[in-house]
């Protein structure tokens, strides 16, 4: 048994690798949340601590710093190039499964369940983004299954592994706050469990370990950010639905969002579907084993919560979900019932959704795999732009940029000296402006969906006043003509 697990697990780990590796800086495009994180990042690891004002100014990991701490780190060692911060995010993939295969001995996962839970996980669409794009999705799933895994320990071993239960999905928060959900969620269990046990011991490890890691970050709030508890809410809030006034916001508009941005309306639909449906099924087919409704109420929790709590899902944050749902479905399809229409519903459902994610990554792949990979974008432009120049650009093009003080479509000026984009123009000391025409395109990297209509007039207010001084003010310096990022034209101070 042991050696036929860890031979699927070795086959796992190549199937992720031959997935991943190929055309890492090619699928998919650079967008807007990658220069985002990775210049916090790269800020950090450059002894500039926890800020990212040469890219946008904030929102970037500049409070909530458990991603750029990680992924600084990271780049210290090995630079801060878009290779080097996608490659940490496929690390971290790598490390997951590595969790999971811990988290399914735990579970006593069969033979069946393993294969069926490493197929599916690796081959979801939303997984594979995630894996390979700078998200803080990459980290906090890792610390997520990493308290998932104390909290079996905690409740099938030994009680002091709550402990660090509670201090990793802490953690996990500090990487991105969504997975405060997971906390509440896991903390029903820990009440639930004291009150059988008719004791108070597994609860109070688990808070203890959470207040614990939440005691650092006050500490960092006051001393490093000179920020209050008010402050932070004033300022990370706006995810909550009660910032706005109401604690439950608006459910057709999460909805909205929920089916239009994550299942692209049809086209992902039963995706949707299938992964918050296990947590259906668990509830009211699968209850009586234990393990199954377990993991049902963390994962279904954390689903619900978000949805009720949260201003929206965010479309890569689903790959929490996923992660218990599939752990979910690995043990559902090990179960032989004696009720065979229901143990080939669960078969087959599995593998449609298989072949819904085997589509949806043959799509991406086919679309982008022609692009411009990035890494040629990246040498054209750090070759001709001198570092500590005053530069103008377009947020994507961050990572050869970022030794400049850089200008872009999404700089919040009122952070900056310039204060706005016509006064930094009209100071008129621009050294050098990289542009394309490919910011008028309005589109996301990833998906291919349009824009809001308020950012699209952003991006294009942008282009036309940084084009319009580059033509009058500056000289052309080169261009690169590129599939994916348009042509790409460099202008020097003249």
């Amino acid at each position: 048994m042991k050696s036929k697990s860890g031979f699927i697990f070795l086959v796992a780990l190549c199937l992720y690798l031959g997935l991943q590796m190929p055309f890492l800086t090619v699928i998919s495009k650079v967008w807007v949340d990658e220069p985002w994180y990775g210049g916090t990042a790269y800020n950090f690891s450059q002894s500039k601590g926890f800020t990212n004002e040469n890219v946008v100014g904030m929102y970037g990991g500049d409070v909530i710093f458990g991603y750029p701490l990680m992924l600084g780190s990271f780049m210290r060692i090995f630079g801060g190039s878009l290779f080097t911060a996608r490659l940490f995010s496929v690390l971290c993939g790598l490390l997951l499964l590595v969790i999971a295969r811990l988290i399914l001995q735990e579970l006593k996962v069969g033979l069946k369940g393993i294969s069926a839970f490493y197929i599916l996980f690796i081959l979801s669409s939303t997984v594979y983004i995630a894996f390979r794009t700078i998200r803080p999705e990459a980290v906090k799933i890792v610390f997520s299954s990493l308290s998932l895994l104390f909290l079996l320990k905690g409740i099938y071993k030994n009680p002091r592994y709550l402990f660090f239960s509670g201090a990793s999905i802490a953690f996990a928060s500090l990487c991105h706050p969504d997975e405060i959900m997971f906390f509440l969620s896991m903390t029903v269990i820990m009440v639930v469990l004291s009150f059988r046990r008719k004791t108070l011991y597994p609860a109070l490890l688990f808070v203890i370990g959470g207040a614990f890691i939440a005691l650092i970050f006050v500490l960092f709030l006051y001393g490093v950010k000179d920020m209050t508890i008010h402050d932070f809410y004033l300022y990370y809030g706006r995810r909550l639905s009660a910032y706005n006034g109401s604690m439950l916001g608006s459910f057709s508009l999460k909805a909205k969002n929920l089916f239009g941005e994550y299942a692209l309306g049809i086209k992902r639909i039963y995706i949707l579907l299938f992964e918050v449906g296990i947590f259906a099924a668990g509830a009211f087919f699968f209850r009586r084993n234990k393990k199954i409704l377990l993991l049902t109420v963390i994962g279904g929790g954390f689903f619900l919560l978000s949805f009720v709590f949260l201003e929206r899902i965010v479309t890569r944050g689903f790959i929490s979900i996923i992660f218990y749902s599939l752990l979910v479905y690995a043990l559902m399809i090990q179960e032989n019932s004696k009720n065979k229409l229901r143990n080939k519903i669960v078969f087959f459902a599995g593998v449609f959704y298989l072949l819904n994610n085997v589509l949806a990554v043959g799509y991406l792949v086919a679309r982008d795999m022609k692009n411009t990979p990035y890494s040629i974008v990246e040498k054209f432009i750090d070759e001709r732009v001198e570092d500590r120049k005053k530069v103008l650009s377009h947020i994507n093009y961050y990572f050869p940029l970022k030794n400049n003080e850089l200008y872009n479509d999404y700089t919040i000026y009122k952070l900056t000296k310039a204060m706005s984009l016509d006064n930094l123009l009209q100071k008129d000391d621009i050294d050098y402006a990289v542009l394309s025409e490919k910011a008028l395109a309005g589109e996301t990297g990833t998906s291919g969906r349009t824009e809001k209509k308020e950012s699209v007039d952003d991006f294009n207010r942008f282009y036309y006043k940084a084009n319009k001084y580059a033509h009058e003010k500056m000289k052309l310096l080169d261009t690169l003509a590129t599939k994916g990022y348009g042509t790409i034209y460099i202008y020097i101070r003249k």
